[in-house]
């Protein structure tokens, strides 16, 4: 007998009684693995290698799912199949060689080798799993189990005799690192506990769940390494494969850790090995990679591991360990640095005992007078500090500190330790270069801002341990590290930056220095670094080697670590414990305060919410200080925080800002500048506080023109929150909540010529939508209820930012009129020019309405809504009523919507839209070329829908991709919306402010994220 499908056909039918099978093979490193499909029904035939055959092997898999089985039914792991009489295995004869076969069932899902990116939460979910796991085996028991596996990371002696086999000097040297550290490991696992574990949970034996989000593990197999070793190799072995390819790998390793630790708590001496379990693991499959590559230089199996092994073991290799135990701990819920609170608790007590010297002399004032203090808000949401980049610079920031300080009376101005700052956003934030990845913004020190040349003194006695001149700009400048030896707590450090360069020639290493001596002086720029004279003081609990190269800044993702890492300093500088820290507020805290307070009815953006406290152009900034680069937000239409609005409104409202009771040129200005930009005939102009207010006022006017309150409205259009608005936007009536029409209302196809009743490859789209509108209208006259109203947004965007068919609204404009209505035109999306092409949306469509609707942009984030129409409309709404809003028309509000006009024409932004879009259109187009789940991109300007869709035949709708794309893409710095009536098209619509290479990144790492799903390149 050979061993072919013949043969596989036989064992099914003599063992296990079934024919009809379909077979489809599976890897395997030594045995064969077959998936085997009965009537729909698939499992997984095993056969033991005749050239590796282990018949013990398969006794003690059997064994261990027996046991998981019977103590942990609900573990997600393969069941033994039994032979048609009963047995778990037989041994055949399979061309010349006895082979062991058995089957197991099989695991639906796919292999966690193909998820990317890894979040935390499905290593997390890993990590549990193998805890339960490890749990379950605890009664398992055989031989085997104490055999000398080469793979098992707490057995790895073996690697000192291995160095020669790889032949990559990189690689030896690197593995010749872990071999150093071995007989320092070897001594730490003696005494930590042993378990019976799966050992081999690598990426392909790891089964999760769906294209779904979250991903969730769903499975493991391949019990063919279960070995009795120490229990923490468990979760070090998972996380080491867990880790390839991820960008931020010792994340990745304290996601699985953390798994485990929550379902079967680990003690600190696990914890402290596993960055060393993990770098040992990784030599290991080198060496084991790099035999059988000599050996069998053909098997592409042998070495499927090797290069992203290398490219981990490289980027552990440049991390301290005791980093990466670090946050290990942290993600484990432990302190990342246990010696941080003694530290703090030593410096507390000297405080209280009066042995801490001052910082600053009273002697050294520059008046005589006592040093006052006072806080300093440096943060990203700073008022002082304002939203644009400029006042980041050394004059223009020094100056906004010199005058908080006098307003204050104060004499030293503190910058809190732990406080998110913009100063060190870098190239996101200041000049557009689009670097929307996290930067280090957390500040780790306290800053004392005092004039420079002030002298500095020991608060507590130290030992010189570096100086040096960390000249590059905004670095430290001079700076020097003091080390601490109290007798009754852990050695720690000082660092001392932003110094006069005196202190250089002045101090040495070893030098001693008691309470109150002079350490240095504060000093001036550019020498001290290039930033306003201040002291930066951080305490350092634990120095890596790195001298005076210590950190001062952090990334927020890792905030807890560096926080214990570098302590608040807060009593060395004289102030009491967290008097000078700010840690931030909790995205869940500000979440359950929104919730108890404001409702659960107010909508909130992405799965986890964004803090949002600074704009500045196409950028918003969170409280963290992370970037991101924003084609969601239509209001800001100039860009966030332009100076030019910013100034009008400032301007004005510091010299009156009232009602329209009283004459004010800037509303007639504005007014005026508003019509110069309609078609003749819109001449008389309303304003208000919001598109709602403005929405409601056109219902007024049709009514009043017309007599009639019958109003025809589109599919999923919404034109606002007010009763009678709810009333016209079908997106609310006929939503979650909604009461449905209302008898007044008729509602008409939205013109969607993608996936709507008349589609563009069938003809003229624009010609049927408006005929059917056309109709409507006909029914309506013919049934005594005339339209006394057309409401809809020329462009439909909660529709799915739909762009109308040519001769769409002529159409229904004509029928409208003709049957005595008016014809209204939402521009609250659209306006100011962010087609391109128009400066207003019904301009596209070749019409004039006789009530133009504004909202939104038109005051760039100051509330403003406007009603443009007719004289005629106008006339007929003169009944004698007086129509008022309070603050409508205000004159800050007319100086916002003023500006806007002018920096839409002066920065040259409606052409700017046109290029940028044009940009991202094509961009889109090509995307769709090779991933499928784009069904039709569509737009103009800066008004784009990317519509998404399960099937391109059928046009199915996949809302789950297109909120997936949306928060991956809020996660990589880049902020788009979704909507739609089945919320699966991409909503593109930032500010006209950003440019060709705003577009360059969306589409870069749009791409990347429709990879990551799988959508399926052509």
């Amino acid at each position: 007998m050979s061993d072919s499908l013949d043969v596989l056909h036989s064992l099914l039918a003599e063992l296990y009684g079934q024919t009809g099978v379909r077979f489809a093979e599976l890897d395997g490193e030594y045995d064969r693995n077959v998936a085997v499909t009965v009537e729909g029904e698939r499992s997984v035939l095993k056969l033991t290698s005749p050239e590796h055959t282990a018949p013990a092997l398969v006794e003690l898999q059997v064994a261990a799912l027996a046991r998981v089985a019977e103590v942990a039914p609900d573990l997600p792991v393969p069941r033994v199949l039994p032979t048609a009489d009963g047995r778990d295995w037989v041994d055949v004869e399979v061309g010349g060689a006895l082979r062991r076969v058995w089957r197991v069932s099989w695991l639906e899902g796919r292999s966690l080798l193909d998820v990317r990116p890894r979040r935390p939460s499905v290593l997390r979910d890993l990590g549990g799993l193998l805890a339960r796991l490890d749990r379950a085996l605890e009664g398992v028991d055989h031989p085997l189990l104490d055999r000398d596996h080469g793979w098992d990371p707490a057995r790895a002696g073996w690697l000192a005799h291995a160095l020669d086999d790889l032949r990559d000097t990189v690689v030896s040297t690197q593995v010749a690192r872990v071999v150093e550290r071995w007989p320092e490991m070897e001594a730490r696992l003696a005494d930590l506990p042993t378990a019976v574990i799966h050992a081999d949970a690598n990426d392909h034996n790891v089964v999760v769940g769906p294209a779904a989000d979250p991903v969730r593990v769903e499975g493991l197999f391949d019990f063919g390494d279960m070995i009795r070793t120490r229990r923490v190799c468990e979760p070090a072995i998972a996380a080491t494969y867990a880790a390839f390819g991820t960008p931020d790998p010792v994340g990745a390793i304290g996601a699985v850790l953390a798994g485990y630790h929550e379902v079967a708590p680990l003690s600190d001496a696990e914890i402290a090995v596993v960055g060393d379990l993990v770098r040992t693991r990784l030599a290991v499959s080198l060496v084991h990679a790099a035999r059988r590559s000599a050996a069998r230089p053909d098997d592409a199996y042998a070495t499927i591991s090797q290069a992203p092994a290398r490219a981990l073991l490289a980027a552990l290799d440049t991390l301290h360990p005791r980093w990466i135990t670090a946050r290990i701990r942290d993600a484990c819920g432990r302190p990342a640095f246990p010696q941080s609170s003694a530290v703090s608790g030593w410096m507390e007590r000297e405080a209280a005992a009066g042995r801490v010297a001052p910082i600053l002399a009273p002697s050294d004032t520059p008046d005589g007078a006592a040093w006052q203090s006072t806080i300093l808000d440096l943060s990203v949401g700073s008022p002082m500090l304002g939203a644009d980049p400029a006042n980041l610079e050394t004059d223009p920031m020094g100056a906004l500190i010199d005058r908080a300080m006098a307003r204050a009376g104060a004499s030293v101005g503190v910058g809190r330790w732990d406080e998110a700052r913009p100063i060190y956003l870098g190239p996101a934030f200041t000049d557009g270069d689009h670097a929307t990845d996290e930067h280090r913004t957390i500040h780790l020190g306290i800053d004392l801002f005092v004039p420079a040349g002030v002298p500095l003194h020991a608060p507590i006695a130290g030992v010189v341990a570096a100086v040096a001149d960390n000249a590059a700009p905004k670095d430290y400048g001079p700076v020097v590290l003091l080390r601490h030896e109290p007798a009754d707590a852990p050695v720690f450090f000082t660092l001392w930056g932003h110094l006069d360069p005196e202190v250089v020639e002045r101090l040495r290493p070893g030098d001693r220095l008691a309470p109150g001596d002079r350490v240095a002086r504060v000093g001036a720029p550019p020498r001290n670094g290039d930033w306003a004279p201040h002291l930066h003081l951080q305490i350092v609990v634990d120095p890596f080697d790195l001298g005076h190269d210590v950190p001062g800044v952090a990334p927020a993702r890792e905030r807890s670590v560096w926080r214990s890492w570098f302590p608040d300093p807060s009593v060395l500088c004289g102030y009491p414990p967290g008097w000078a820290a700010d840690s931030g507020v909790p995205v869940e805290s500000l979440v359950e305060r929104r919730t108890r307070r404001l409702g659960t009815g107010l909508s909130i953006s992405y799965d986890r919410p964004l803090h949002i406290v600074r704009g500045w152009r196409q950028f918003l900034v969170d409280a963290d200080g992370r970037s991101f680069l924003d084609f969601y937000n239509n209001v800001p239409h100039v860009g966030h925080a332009h100076p030019r609005v910013v100034e009008a409104v400032t301007r004005q409202r510091a010299l009156l800002d009232t009602n329209t009771r009283y004459l004010h040129e800037t509303l007639l200005d504005y007014a005026d500048a508003l019509v110069a930009r309609m078609p003749e005939g819109l001449e008389r102009v309303w304003v208000l506080n919001s598109a709602s207010e403005a929405n409601e006022l056109a219902l007024r006017l049709a009514r009043a023109a017309t007599g009639r309150r019958e109003v025809i409205v589109q599919e999923g259009g919404y034109h606002g929150h007010t009763t009678s608005l709810i009333d016209v936007s079908a997106y609310k009536f006929d939503g979650p909540g909604g009461a449905g029409r209302a008898e007044w209302v008729e509602v008409v196809a939205a013109p969607d010529d993608y996936r709507g009743a008349h589609r563009r490859e069938h003809g003229d789209t624009g010609a049927a939508y408006g005929d059917d509108a056309a109709r409507r209208v006909e029914r309506m006259v013919a049934e005594g209820r005339a339209p006394g109203a057309f409401l809809a947004e020329t462009f439909p965007s909660v529709a799915g930012q739909l762009v109308p068919p040519a001769g769409y609204l002529d159409r229904v404009y004509r029928a409208v009129r003709a049957a005595g209505g008016l014809c209204v035109a939402d521009e609250v999306q659209t306006g100011f020019g962010r087609l391109g092409e128009v400066f207003w949306g019904f301009e596209a469509q070749g019409v004039e309405p006789d009530v133009v609707v504004l909202g939104k942009p038109a005051g760039n984030g100051v509330p403003l809504g406007v009603v443009v129409a007719t004289r005629a409309v106008a006339e007929a709404f003169d009944t004698g009523m007086e129509f008022f809003s309070t603050f409508g028309g205000n004159p800050a509000s007319a100086a916002a919507g003023l500006a806007v006009l002018q920096v839409v024409e002066e920065e040259g932004l409606q052409s700017a839209a046109l290029r940028v879009g044009d940009r991202l259109l094509d961009g889109l187009r090509d995307l769709a070329t090779r991933y499928p789940v784009i069904g039709d991109v569509r737009g103009m300007g800066l008004f784009i829908g990317v519509e998404l869709v399960a099937d391109r035949h059928t046009r199915e709708p996949a809302p789950g991709v297109a909120r997936y794309v949306a928060e991956r893409l809020r996660e990589l710095g880049v902020l788009i919306g979704t909507d739609g009536p089945d919320h699966n098209v991409l909503k593109i619509r930032g500010p006209l402010v950003v440019t060709e290479g705003d577009a360059e990144v969306l589409l870069e790492r749009l791409e990347g994220v429709l990879g990551e799903r799988g959508a399926g390149a052509r």
